[in-house]
């Protein structure tokens, strides 16, 4: 089990109904001494955009490398897509025994088990994010300057 699965697993999971019943010497029910009615776990609600994710996947997948990408709703902050590259097919779990080629793709260097979506990213990659968020600002507002400098504080 994984993803959303795993996450919501308590929530997801509804309560196991039976009977006891009494049977005769050969087997056959006789009567029903108790019953116990079967709950439905709740419903979860995604607000995966599918021809967003599937857009997402294939640009991620065009371009070979390792990486992820998610995109929010703005409004609202809701996830619309989240991929992550190279990814693996789930369904290869739910045999009775990973093969060894299977076994050897998951445990390979690019590491397809982990999901690069919700792992941390190391500082430096975030900072270029917004350094060349801030470099774009600070010459779209001022063509006339050749430089820039970028810097980091730390507070104390």
């Amino acid at each position: 089990m994984m993803g959303v699965e795993k996450s919501y697993e308590k929530m997801l999971r509804g309560e196991w109904g039976g009977q006891e019943v009494e049977v005769d010497g050969a087997g056959r029910p006789q009567k029903v001494l108790d019953e116990k009615q079967a709950k439905a776990g709740n419903d979860l609600h995604l607000t995966i955009d599918l021809d967003v994710q599937m857009a997402a996947a294939k640009v991620l997948a065009a371009t070979g490398k390792r990486g992820a990408i998610v995109a929010l709703d703005p409004n609202n902050g809701a996830v619309l897509a989240m991929v992550s590259n190279p990814s693996f097919d789930p369904n290869i779990f739910s045999k009775q025994k990973v093969s060894q080629k299977d076994w050897e793709v998951l445990q390979g260097k690019e590491h397809p088990l982990v999901n690069r979506a919700l792992s941390a990213f190391p500082p430096a990659s975030t900072f270029k994010i917004i350094n060349f968020d801030r470099h774009e600002r600070f010459y779209r507002q001022s063509a006339t300057r050749r430089f820039t400098q970028s810097y980091y504080r730390r507070n104390r």
